[in-house]
């Protein structure tokens, strides 16, 4: 994955032990994922979809527990999956403020 804030990317290959190293267009670091073009699509898609998962789980689980028990389940469980590494992606893409709020939203029902 080449990373630069050009718009020509360099053309080159790499190689280890005469094998080609393939090019990748994103990578995931620290559970993360980052894109060449420092988008943030992908990872908001992939946390969103991690977190809905998390509150069918909740749901399944605990569908005859009190309101206040999933609430804390909620918050203990799926927003830290929402709000991992916030500060590093911060979403300022109105589309993807949206997406996370959808699972927040569904959460309060």
């Amino acid at each position: 994955m080449h990373m630069t804030l050009g718009k020509n990317l360099p053309s080159f290959r790499l190689f280890i032990n005469g094998v080609a190293i393939p090019q990748t267009c994103g990578l995931k670091y620290l559970g993360v994922y980052i894109q060449s073009d420092l988008k943030w699509h992908e990872h908001t898609m992939n946390t969103v979809k991690k977190g809905s998962k998390l509150l069918a789980m909740i749901g399944r689980c605990l569908f005859s527990a009190s309101t206040e028990t999933k609430m804390i389940t909620f918050n203990t469980v799926v927003r830290p999956v929402l709000e991992y590494a916030s500060q590093v992606w911060s979403p300022y893409i109105k589309t993807l403020i949206d997406n996370v709020e959808t699972v927040q939203r569904r959460a309060v029902k």
